[in-house]
């Protein structure tokens, strides 16, 4: 299901050999204490706005891993939708938005993994829901494994960032943006109930940094090559014009629940044995929740180990 994990065979699992190994056709190396996958990594050239010409190192970057996923269930409308979003030259920022416990980052990471590393040579994954994970960590491990100059000045990080994302083609994935809002951006943060973004004020959506706006502002409109997909609670306002809505080039979806026959695929994936109608009953009190049928069913498997002995 959309919190649980990918098949092992989905992701490449790294072994560390003296700082660098080969696993499968990938050369795994690590940057900055992440690790960076590439498949036939060259360096590529691109031009600035202003006629400048720069290099790139190509590769996939995994600045952090969501986890190895045993299985991933449903959510096959939602594959699609990325897919497409993907493949369309119109939007380049897509918002999975969501509350907590809707299986936005397993969405995000399983997607993620699938992606053809032939069209898409160069790709990010970075969460922020890791220690030391903030923006402008992002920034310099980014340009690091990019092989571009990391600047003194984060305000340049920021530009040269840009400038490589309008002249070549990057995939990022920047997962649980929220964490840069100034309301999840306290030391509480992990817990606050969904209850509190109900009507939060709106400058609660501002970003903690005017750096991180800066270069959300920087991803809309067009000539952007890249794509970049954020999982959020909250639509950062910076995304928005004066009037509320996105800015061009800006798309949202929200992620629902799960539906009735994911659910069932679920819970028989998951060894329990009922009928359609007695899971849809179950379920259906729970509002499809994906963490709380996560829960439900290591709850019904843990009652039925114990039964056993």
């Amino acid at each position: 299901m959309a919190d649980e994990k990918p098949k092992n065979s989905e992701v490449p699992h790294v072994q560390a050999d003296h700082g660098s190994t080969s696993v499968g056709s990938f050369n795994v190396g690590n940057v900055g204490g992440s690790v960076a996958v590439g498949n036939n990594i060259s360096i590529v050239n691109y031009y600035t706005a202003n006629g400048e010409k720069r290099e790139m190192r190509t590769g996939w970057f995994f600045g952090h891993r969501y986890g190895d996923l045993d299985s991933f269930t449903g959510r096959a409308a939602e594959m699609d939708m990325l897919n497409a979003w993907l493949n369309n030259d119109k939007d380049n920022l897509l918002m999975l938005r969501a509350l907590g416990g809707f299986g936005k980052s397993a969405l995000a990471w399983t997607w993620f993994n699938r992606v053809d590393r032939e069209q898409w040579q160069t790709a990010v994954w970075w969460s922020f829901y890791e220690k030391e994970s903030g923006f402008e960590s992002f920034l310099s491990e980014t340009l690091k494994h990019l092989g571009v100059e990391v600047k003194e000045s984060a305000r340049q990080q920021v530009n040269d960032l840009l400038e490589a994302m309008r002249g070549t083609n990057i995939l990022i994935v920047l997962d649980g943006f929220e964490r840069l809002l100034r309301q999840y951006g306290r030391m509480d943060a992990a817990l606050q109930s969904d209850d509190e973004d109900a009507d939060i004020d709106p400058s609660q959506r501002d970003c903690s940094s005017p750096l991180t706006e800066t270069f959300l502002r920087g991803l809309s409109g067009a000539g952007t090559k890249s794509k970049v997909l954020m999982t959020t609670r909250l639509c950062p306002r910076a995304l928005e014009s004066a009037d509320g809505k996105l800015l061009k080039g800006c798309r949202e979806e929200p992620l629902s629940a799960f539906s009735p026959d994911d659910a069932v695929t679920y819970f028989h994936n998951e060894g329990i044995k009922a009928t359609r109608a007695e899971i849809l009953a179950v379920c259906s009190a729970y509002g499809y929740h994906p963490l709380s049928l996560s829960l439900l069913v290591g709850l019904i498997n843990e009652d039925h180990e114990s039964r056993r002995y």
